[in-house]
């Protein structure tokens, strides 16, 4: 489709600059026309104001009175209204100093609400206004996406291609493992006026401080975190008990990605800006790295790159002339100091690969013969909802070594026991029934189905591994979890005889005699090996269900009395792969589209600091802390431009007022008088004080968190 220009406004603002806004309209062939215009010109609010400092989206609206002179405007006016979203565009030009230097300010999409014609005479207002147009991909699913950049096409590099259901999965070559990057590119490419610029015009800048240990040439502008970074595609879709796909919205998709990273994306100047907001720590005494993206780059090409600054300066001196603006009308808020940040990935469903658990622990723990466990369960993952068919496979490895002892005759056999319980409930194993249930009388369940779990035990100064699980996949043979809860494990052993068939307590063997340990060393549960492993299934699929904790510690000391913040987070990253692990280009080949070879614990660091993270999500708490971290600062004010500005303030810009840093947070620019009336938050970086709680796990019940140790304490390594 194409769009022609139908319509025209132009004003020249307080220093004579001239400023068009220009309409088009989709298919349109024909002449255009000008229209008048109020004597404000138009004003452009970017919507951002209040808390929500790490929001993805600072989407821009332009305002402005249209004056209809004539029976043709009138109908313009009316096919407006009655028109389609993306029927008409608006791009706002304004020329610095002859008209050969006209440049893009904004872009848009008209929006008419309403309009009351009347028999009035004429000129008759109308107050029209356009949107960048994010907005509008809710409406856009997201196998309308194109020109995505499968990063899993095979050995020799990837393939480019619309968006497909992953139905041979990954990484196997052959999935649908998409390029961030490339998704963020096909999201924004559906917005209607992208169709009016070129190949060869800057579609959208970005800038990026997230660099991957593993590439080093950290100045070329091709290696930011979204180029480097992958997903598979059916993280974006569900599929029903009927078969039927549900597809996301390419709005979610692009609000998932970008917040992930911690980017802003608004417009300015004609094209998107995608910032991360950390990157403003550089700019205040240095230029940062960008790359230009052309509307048809699949995320493996640019238009070009290189480094600029968005610091304007210090406007703290009104009558300072150098400053093009000056503060009025200033005042001050604080936000509350953050205390914590909970990042939750959530629950996802689907196939497994390599394994992936809920829960796994490497930690290997002495088992006993005390068949009381006292407090000394070992806590290993949340459970999940009551009434929602959850249920769990709970394996483990273990090995049996002989150290002393004499084993009578007739008892030369082992027994492994748990005590598995959620809450108040216990686990066992209904002969009647042939399932596993729940009681809330204290349980035995043996492991291997309930079938007696023995093996013999092994000869002075021998060992062998030996494999066991609890519970089932399924609700036809296990009962659902019935409450929520972390699920909780007590293991001891015993011997067993086959004389009477049942299980005694032979003095004649000790724990001195025959060590019995879980095992981290045997590879039986895939290619990372476990100790123990936990596995959620709802609905027979596996259940996944993350969380991360990230704190704010100034000089190693608790916050306390801040606002505790939790954020809902779409993808994670780990040792094994699942559909919404993010995998990451290895760094062995010369370029990230040559070939993915996948590296699931990619270890990523921030802005160049020598401290990096194995888990890739916690980058956005160690973020929002380091950018705040003591109580938050908020100036609202008036910047009025100076004589001789001869560029309206852009929402980019950061500026020094009182030895503070301030970005914008949300405004109004009033483009004829260039005053603007805005919220702007204080950038005080300190990454040192936010603190990562490694080993943890978060109940979503609220139950607290518990550091990963001994048999007697509460195990909480998830994902990790």
């Amino acid at each position: 489709m194409a769009y022609g220009l139908i319509k025209f406004g132009e004003f020249k603002d307080y220093n004579g600059i001239l400023y068009a806004i220009n309409i088009f309209k989709k298919d349109y062939v024909g002449s255009n026309s000008s229209f008048t215009l109020a004597s404000d010109g138009f004003t452009l609010n970017y919507k951002g104001q209040g808390n929500d400092y790490d929001a993805p989206f600072k989407m821009s609206e332009l305002e402005f009175t249209f004056y209809s002179e004539s029976a043709a405007d009138d109908t313009f006016i009316l096919d407006a209204v009655n028109g389609d979203e993306g029927d008409y565009t608006v791009q706002v030009t304004k020329q610095e100093t002859t008209r050969a230097s006209v440049n893009t300010f904004w872009r848009g999409v008209l929006i008419v609400d309403n309009a009351d014609l009347s028999d009035l005479y004429y000129p008759q207002p109308f107050k029209l206004r356009a949107i960048d147009g994010i907005s509008l991909l809710k409406g856009k699913k997201v196998t309308e996406l194109t020109n995505l950049y499968n990063v899993d096409g095979g050995v020799s590099g990837g393939v480019t291609e619309d968006f497909q259901i992953d139905v041979a999965g990954g990484p196997t070559y052959g999935g649908s493992v998409y390029q961030h990057r490339s998704l963020v590119l096909a999201c924004l490419r559906l917005i209607p006026w992208v169709e009016q610029i070129t190949d060869t015009e800057t579609f959208v800048y970005n800038y990026g401080c997230w660099e991957n240990t593993k590439i080093t040439n950290q100045i070329d502008v091709r290696y930011d975190p979204l180029r480097s970074a992958a997903i598979r595609s059916d993280v974006f879709y569900t599929q029903s008990n009927t078969g039927e796909y549900l597809y996301g919205n390419c709005f979610d998709m692009l609000r998932d990605i970008l917040s992930f990273y911690n980017i802003r994306c608004y417009m300015e100047g004609g094209f998107f800006v995608n910032i991360q907001v950390g990157v403003y720590e550089e700019m205040k005494t240095a230029s940062n790295f960008y790359a230009r993206y052309g509307k048809t780059s699949n995320g493996t090409t640019i238009l070009g790159g290189g480094s600029a600054s968005y610091y304007m300066g210090d406007i703290t001196n009104p009558g300072d002339i150098a400053n093009n603006y000056k503060v009025s009308e200033s005042t001050f808020a604080y936000g509350e100091q953050i205390k914590e940040i909970e990042l939750d990935v959530g629950s996802s469903t689907g196939e497994v690969y390599q394994n992936y658990n809920s829960w796994a622990t490497n930690t290997n723990y002495a088992i006993t013969k005390d068949p009381s466990p006292g407090a000394n369960y070992i806590q290993t993952y949340q459970g999940g909802n009551p009434g929602e068919n959850i249920t769990f496979i709970l394996k483990g490895k273990f090995k049996i070594k002989r150290v002393g002892g004499t084993v009578p005759n007739g008892y030369n056999w082992l027994e492994i026991q748990a005590i598995v319980k959620v809450g108040t409930y216990y686990l066992f194993f209904n002969n009647v029934t042939t399932k596993f249930e729940w009681s809330t009388t204290i349980q035995t369940v043996y492991g291997a189905n309930n079938v007696n779990a023995v093996a013999s035990i092994p000869a002075v100064g021998s060992e062998y591994s030996y494999a066991l699980q609890w519970g089932a996949q399924n609700i036809t043979e296990m009962d659902a979890i019935p409450v929520d809860g972390a699920v909780e494990v007590y293991i001891y052993w015993d011997q067993y005889t086959f004389i009477d068939g049942q299980v005694l307590d032979v003095a004649g063997l000790s724990v001195t005699d025959l060590v019995v340990t879980t095992d981290a060393q045997e590879g039986t549960y895939g290619a990372t090996s476990r100790a123990l492993e936990l596995d959620l299934y709802k609905d027979g699929e596996m259940l996944v269900y993350t969380k991360h904790l990230v704190e704010n510690k100034p000089g190693g000391n608790l916050v306390e009395g801040g606002v505790e913040i939790s954020r809902k987070v779409k993808f994670d990253s780990g040792a094994i792969y699942r559909n919404n692990t993010i995998v990451t280009w290895d760094g062995t080949t010369g370029t990230m589209w040559d070939s993915w070879t996948y590296d699931y614990v990619a270890k990523w660091r921030n802005r160049n600091e020598v401290n990096s993270v194995n888990i890739l999500p916690v980058f956005k708490g160690v973020e929002m802390i380091a950018l705040h971290p003591s109580n938050k600062k908020v100036l609202r004010c008036t910047l009025i431009a100076k004589n001789g500005t001869t560029s309206p303030f852009r929402f980019s810009w950061m500026f020094k007022y009182d030895g503070i840093f301030y970005i914008s947070n949300g405004f109004k620019l009033e483009a004829n008088s260039g005053i603007l009336v805005g919220e702007f938050i204080a950038i005080d970086y300190e990454l040192s004080n936010a603190s990562l709680i490694a080993g943890q796990s978060i109940s979503s019940t609220g139950g607290g968190v518990t550091e990963v140790g001994s048999p007697n304490e509460a195990v909480g390594t998830v994902g990790m």
